[in-house]
């Protein structure tokens, strides 16, 4: 059990992710109402090493007579490999958190198919009610995060 508060100011941030992310804080998007993470030069990573059993097929396309194996896209579940760049946690008795980290989603989904809980990496939260702010459909600020893998 972790003996120290979950809570991580934003300047106790780091973004372990290859994209700048901007949190929006009241005003924005006037500038004065955001808190900018440049993009990591050195990014936390997963790879994909395989394939589990199928969680759906999705129809392509469909046309009378066809026969379905050629009309559809088999959606596997990925196997993950070794996360790598994200610093070890060390879960000390009174110690509090000296600095949490922003992931990729993609590592999130890893973290939690490897069973990795920790309390100080944080996912940006870009989800349709989220309060994410996007321009051309594109995610410009994110108003929270959450947890990786709680």
């Amino acid at each position: 059990m972790y003996q120290h508060s979950p809570w991580i100011s934003l300047p106790d941030l780091v973004n372990l992710t290859p994209h700048k992310i901007t949190v929006a804080l009241g005003s924005f998007p006037d500038g004065a109402g955001a808190y900018h993470f440049p993009p990591s030069p050195e990014p936390a990573r997963v790879s994909i090493i395989g394939e589990t059993a199928p969680v759906g097929i999705v129809p392509l396309y469909w046309e009378e007579g066809m026969d379905m194996a050629d009309a559809a896209y088999i959606l596997p579940t990925p196997k993950f490999g070794e996360i790598t760049g994200l610093p070890p946690f060390v879960d000390q008795p009174g110690r509090p958190n000296e600095k949490g980290y922003i992931v990729s989603s993609i590592v999130a989904q890893a973290m939690k198919e490897q069973g990795i809980r920790r309390p100080d990496v944080v996912v940006p939260d870009t989800g349709p009610n989220s309060g994410a702010i996007r321009e051309n459909g594109q995610v410009v600020a994110v108003r929270r995060f959450y947890l990786a893998n709680w």
